[in-house]
């Protein structure tokens, strides 16, 4: 937690992301960025830090060894649970001349877990660390922490934002996904339930002309199977006839004789 000691009046005020606080003289003021983690502070404020698990309400049960371990896993350190900001390195103070504010204008861009890049559009010079923004580069960018507890967006949400890219919408309930992605299938399915066949293809229509019928594609390609089938072959039987029938050979042979048995009859 970051708040602001006014050495000019005693007072000391809690920052806050939603507005910028004042001490009572005025002369010292302070807020959150929007990221949640860095702040703008102005006149002659001086800023300090309070570990979170300070406000625990059980923190004042914690023996000295927990305590220290405790400090080293959330501060990075065991010197206590406070300390002053704006020491050298320190990335997450930025310093204006007004102490009415407001806070500087930043764009976040969500870099590695649990990072963020901060990016400073604001033109009014600020001071970070004792370092001045004009020697930060054009614009300034760094690396801070990011607040778990500020919701940022991803990295493709940002961009999207700044290029004025929509997102594309949501696919609604009833389409399909798939190689169809995105169209409406809705008419064709109801068709398929309702038994009523595809349209036809120019070849699937001349064939079903040629077979004579006006039925449907699968009507078509079911004569055109059976007519296509083969057929099983007929043996002709020469030696033996169980039905009685004389072969067409022995047919011929017959008649062949009868004829000239008749025209011996007229000879003699």
């Amino acid at each position: 937690m970051k708040l602001i000691f006014c050495p000019e009046c005693g007072d000391v005020k809690g920052l806050i992301l939603g507005s910028w606080r004042t001490c009572l003289c005025a002369r010292s003021g302070g807020q959150y960025n929007k990221d949640g983690m860095t702040a703008t502070v102005g006149g002659t404020a001086r800023v300090f830090g309070v570990g979170n698990p300070f406000w625990d309400p059980l923190y004042p049960f914690l023996d000295e060894k927990s305590l220290k371990k405790m400090q080293q896993v959330f501060y990075g350190h065991t010197k206590g649970d406070c300390w002053w900001g704006e020491y050298e390195g320190d990335l997450q103070i930025m310093r204006i001349e007004s102490a009415l504010g407001p806070r500087l204008k930043i764009e976040i861009v969500p870099s590695y877990v649990g990072h963020n890049i901060i990016k400073v559009t604001d033109k009014r010079k600020f001071i970070r660390a004792g370092v001045s923004s004009v020697t930060l580069g054009t614009p300034p960018m760094w690396s801070v922490p990011a607040n778990p507890q500020v919701k940022v967006g991803t990295r493709w949400e940002q961009n999207a934002k700044d290029k004025n890219v929509t997102k594309e919408p949501v696919q609604s309930k009833g389409k399909r996904r798939g190689r169809g992605y995105g169209r409406d299938t809705s008419t064709r399915d109801a068709s398929l339930r309702s038994g009523q066949n595809r349209s036809s293809s120019p070849k699937d229509v001349a064939e079903s002309k040629e077979l004579g019928g006006s039925g449907s594609t699968s009507s078509n390609i079911h004569s055109q199977d059976e007519q296509t089938s083969p057929q099983p072959r007929k043996v002709e039987e020469e030696s033996h006839n169980d039905s009685g029938v004389v072969p067409e050979i022995f047919r011929q042979g017959l008649t062949s004789d009868s004829r000239e048995a008749s025209h011996d009859k007229k000879v003699s």
